[in-house]
């Protein structure tokens, strides 16, 4: 038996066990029946992982592929760790924005050491009126306590937020966090790691997202407000 031989469901069932990376490498370009399931699949479940993906396949995924299903992505994941570094980059430079992931719900950015490519990102948040999930890890953001604060009212401002990780280390150990100017009202679930907060810090979060039902800090320091 080969594959060409199974029906569409087993096929369906075998790429429920495979990242949609996997899936492109493994089947795309078989024969048209193949390319049909992946699509509809892709279409169906919309998750891109690209964390342990090779930077051929992502080269490949990013001039064959993404462009067409781009605006059927509901969940991504990019990383700049040591096993795919400058994987951000690459994305960027091929001329994606999230203006083009009109569905997107869900995305988690890893390792990116950069303040000006964060800072790009995070901009660029503001085209995902959708997104539900945020995620970044292990990320650095400089010194400066105005990109701080920018990063913070963009995605305070973001309409449907419900759940928030914000991994980020700073120059200086101790930088204290920017005040909150935004309310949201859809942050529920919050979780800040890599810093001591300050008792004002926490109010102020506390104040500006009335409906937060879970905060996860590191380390309080009560001792100084």
């Amino acid at each position: 038996m080969n594959l060409e031989s199974l029906c569409h469901e087993l096929l369906l069932d075998v790429y429920l066990f495979l990242s949609t990376v996997h899936l492109f490498r493994a089947f795309r370009g078989l024969d048209a029946r193949f390319n049909t399931l992946i699509f509809n699949h892709v279409r169906t479940y919309g998750h891109f992982d690209f964390r342990s993906a090779s930077k051929q396949d992502c080269d490949i995924i990013y001039q064959q592929h993404l462009p067409t299903i781009i605006d059927q992505i509901i969940s991504l994941r990019l990383s700049n760790d040591d096993a795919t570094p400058q994987q951000i980059e690459r994305f960027l430079s091929r001329g994606f924005t999230f203006c083009h992931f009109i569905q997107l719900q869900s995305l988690s950015l890893f390792s990116m050491y950069s303040p000006e490519i964060m800072m790009q990102m995070i901009d660029d948040l503001r085209h995902l009126p959708n997104l539900d999930h945020l995620n970044l890890v292990d990320c650095y953001l400089g010194e400066s306590r105005l990109r701080c604060k920018k990063m913070m009212n963009i995605i305070w401002s973001l309409p449907k937020l419900i759940r928030c990780h914000l991994d980020i280390f700073f120059r200086k150990y101790r930088q204290s966090f920017p005040l909150v100017h935004t309310i949201s009202s859809s942050v529920q679930y919050l979780s800040i790691s890599k810093h001591i907060f300050l008792l004002n810090e926490l109010n102020n979060f506390v104040q500006h997202t009335p409906n937060l039902r879970f905060l996860h800090a590191d380390s309080i320091d009560a001792s100084i407000t």
